[in-house]
């Protein structure tokens, strides 16, 4: 079916109609349709996706070629690629031809994990149970958790909408890749069909979902998540960490570790790392103090960046760090070995639960360029809200809006808190603030932390 005679609105527009009355007010679903029809018919005309029978898309041999459904996971290929991941590894991870269906509903995401991947897929099982078990609680009772997914998503989508209107130059480039997120979540997930519902919960829940898929990406080399994650950061190791039983569950943290100071004079001295330290167990004159290799390098680059609370980018926009908050390491025997564990970063207890949120990339910009200024502190018609960061009075950012958070050249608080926001974006070194707020817009996320 030729796609120059296929127009995606009215596909769009029946399937909101079929699917979604439910959970959207009238002026909803006439936003969801709106974006969504740019965002199928930018795919379509880019040759991502093609039309199949009544009301599907596929996806087309040259998404595939280019893995267009990890347009948002910069982490995710750059891991492959280190980790010389194989033409069949590649194809598990971004090989599903995923289809979407938009006048079809499906079992919840939960429920079809693993679907599309062989019956020998040993993750499948335990990871749908993962996955259930947040639903579970998210969902009940009276389907409450499933409107504030759909309104959730719904903030995301009209962000998405507002950063391609207004009078910005650069707006009509804005990069706008909800759906392909989705797509690429669905293809890591091993899902080869999805709704126009799932794109809406997989949005909503992209941190669940993107967990799950680090696992299962970072399972094939017998690593951890946050390997994967860490890799977007320019961090390779491990930050695995537990808040109960570390003595216990440190036996079976995956991945390298590295010295980071010693016992001396009847105290911790740590190497180029500033943090309080808390010693559970006795410790010997001389003894070396361990941790993982990935929590170890991102307290590093934390303590070289404590004098820089403030810099620009290459178009004169302010990054700050207005708080600097302060870290605790917990010391206990693990196997007989001395073994640091990131108890505390500000007021908060360090977990391990969820490694999802978006990882930012350099962006091509190479010289000043004044459009690229936030004057007015917008993009297209998206306020940008800079706020100092209070881990215990998060506010509700609001629609058409994103908030940066002044946390520059914190590396712990970027590790940590991308972890404790539904849908984080994380700057990289080398991208502008002016690229890094059209990219967490268009990926779906509505907080940046510098």
């Amino acid at each position: 079916m030729d796609n120059i005679d296929i127009n995606a609105g009215g596909l769009i527009k029946s399937a909101i109609k079929f699917g979604m009355n439910k959970y959207m007010d009238h002026k909803a679903k006439k936003t969801c349709e709106r974006v969504l029809n740019v965002q199928f018919q930018k795919l379509m005309d880019q040759g991502y996706l093609s039309v199949i029978g009544d009301g599907g898309f596929q996806l087309t041999n040259k998404a595939l070629a280019e893995k267009i459904g990890l347009t948002a996971y910069p982490d995710v290929l750059e891991y492959m690629q280190i980790m010389n991941f194989n033409a069949e590894e590649v194809a598990v991870v971004a090989g599903t031809c995923v289809q979407i269906w938009l006048n079809k509903e499906y079992q919840p995401w939960d429920k079809r994990v693993g679907s599309a991947w062989p019956k020998s897929a040993k993750l499948a099982a335990p990871m749908r149970q993962r996955a259930t078990d947040a639903l579970n609680m998210w969902y009940a009772p009276n389907n409450v958790g499933a409107q504030q997914s759909f309104n959730q998503s719904m903030a995301y989508l009209v962000n998405a909408e507002a950063a391609l209107e207004g009078d910005d130059p650069d707006a009509k480039n804005n990069i706008l890749v909800i759906v392909t997120r989705i797509i690429g979540l669905a293809q890591m997930c091993g899902i080869s069909e999805i709704g126009l519902k799932d794109i809406m919960e997989g949005l909503s829940m992209s941190y669940l979902f993107e967990t799950i898929a680090r696992a299962l990406i970072a399972k094939m080399r017998g690593q951890h998540p946050s390997d994967v994650f860490n890799i977007g950061l320019g961090i390779q190791g491990s930050s695995e960490n537990v808040h109960k039983n570390f003595a216990l569950e440190a036996k079976r943290f995956k991945g390298p570790r590295e010295v980071i100071g010693k016992y001396t004079g009847g105290r911790v001295v740590l190497n180029s790392i500033n943090a309080e330290v808390v010693v559970r167990d006795p410790l010997s004159e001389g003894e070396k103090i361990w941790c993982m290799k990935g929590w170890a390098e991102t307290l590093r680059r934390q303590t070289a960046k404590l004098k820089e609370n403030a810099a620009t980018d290459i178009h004169g926009n302010q990054l700050r760090r207005t708080k600097l908050f302060k870290v605790t390491l917990s010391i206990k025997r693990v196997d007989g070995v001395p073994l640091a564990k990131i108890k505390q970063v500000g007021p908060l207890l360090v977990t391990d639960k969820i490694w999802g949120g978006i990882t930012g990339t350099a962006c091509p910009c190479t010289s000043p360029d004044p459009r690229k200024k936030l004057k007015g502190k917008r993009v297209g018609k998206v306020n940008v809200i800079f706020k100092s960061l209070d881990p215990l009075n998060m506010k509700i950012v609001p629609r058409k809006s994103v908030f940066v958070l002044e946390t520059y050249g914190d590396a712990v608080v970027h590790l940590f808190l991308s972890h404790c926001l539904t849908s984080a974006y994380v700057r990289a070194d080398k991208e502008c603030l002016y690229c890094a707020v059209c990219r967490a817009v268009g990926t779906g996320c509505n907080s940046i932390l510098l």
